[in-house]
């Protein structure tokens, strides 16, 4: 049984790129995306530069946190460290 996977995009891509992202997507993948916290906060994935804190706390079900460019910047480095288990 395929299970469900739900990535929340803090900012979403400009463009095409959100088309294509979307186009991209297996059957089983569902998103959200904006500055607001999704309800029910059950996304795995959190696509975000600069998460917040309050984006990490949210989710139970947060796995990982993709911070889309090259380098984490020191102050999500400091904030993560709060979150060993993610």
């Amino acid at each position: 049984m395929t299970q469900n996977l739900h990535v929340h995009i803090l900012r979403p891509f400009e463009g095409d790129a959100m088309r294509l992202w979307e186009d991209s997507l297996a059957g089983n993948i569902y998103y959200t995306a904006g500055d607001e916290i999704p309800d029910p906060a059950h996304y795995q994935i959190l696509i975000a530069g600069r998460p917040p804190r309050k984006f990490l706390e949210a989710s139970p079900h947060l796995k990982a946190v993709i911070i889309p460019w090259a380098g984490v910047p020191g102050s999500t480095r400091e904030l993560l460290d709060d979150f060993p288990h993610e």
